[in-house]
């Protein structure tokens, strides 16, 4: 008897061990364009300066662009420019973003990380963390964010604004200035502005925020 109730001890003491698990280094993902109606072109990520930006003096830098195409991987990094009268899809592992042109965009992260999740007292488990930010330098996007675990990130840039995202349908639009509007059609979106990165807005579906490039009204949000 005093045997068998060591041998359980031993096994409730050891089994921990083999469940917890160690942190992963981020992995790169990937995204892959669906649809193409009109004229898009890329700039791939490994071309940008060492500091990762993307310089205006590149947009005239014809033969680092190329043709977009269908079934195109979008990689960490990336820029993508839509023609007038254009638009693309591209299928994320969160999200599903449509570019209504003229429109340009940069990829700014896609990774996932294995983290730990602690489940009962010392029992762990894995999954894993996505992270995507995106950039609109100007144009239109219409997203889909699927619902985000906790610890997922999706966040939308503009010149002036950035936009967290918790499980969204939006419509953003900006031009090269930072004035554009921000609607949610379900979800939540929480808004910082680069000028007051201390204070937040939240977007509830339903509302639409407009983004002025004016320091004394940089917002006005509208149910």
């Amino acid at each position: 008897m005093v045997k068998l109730f060591s041998r359980k001890f031993i096994i409730l003491i050891l089994l921990p061990l083999f469940l917890i698990s160690y942190p992963v280094l981020a992995e790169e993902t990937k995204g892959k364009v669906t649809l193409i109606i009109g004229q898009a072109r890329l700039y791939e990520g490994k071309n940008l300066n060492p500091s990762g930006e993307f310089l205006k003096s590149s947009l005239k830098n014809y033969r680092l662009w190329s043709n977009l195409r269908i079934r195109q991987q979008i990689k960490q990094g990336d820029i993508i420019s839509v023609a007038a009268k254009s638009r693309i899809d591209i299928v994320f592992q969160n999200e599903r973003l449509r570019l209504n042109g003229p429109t340009l965009s940069q990829v700014k992260t896609l990774s996932e990380t294995k983290v730990t999740e602690r489940v009962f007292f010392f029992f762990k488990r894995q999954r894993p963390k996505r992270v995507s930010k995106f950039k609109l330098f100007f144009g239109r996007v219409i997203a889909k964010v699927s619902k985000l675990r906790r610890k997922d990130i999706h966040n939308l840039e503009t010149p002036t604004a950035v936009m967290g995202v918790y499980g969204t349908s939006y419509l953003a639009r900006t031009n090269s200035a930072g004035q554009g509007d921000l609607s949610v059609v379900s979800g939540q979106m929480q808004v910082r502005l680069h000028s007051d990165p201390d204070k937040s807005y939240s977007i509830f579906a339903g509302n639409q925020l407009k983004l002025f490039s004016s320091r004394d009204k940089p917002l006005e949000i509208k149910p």
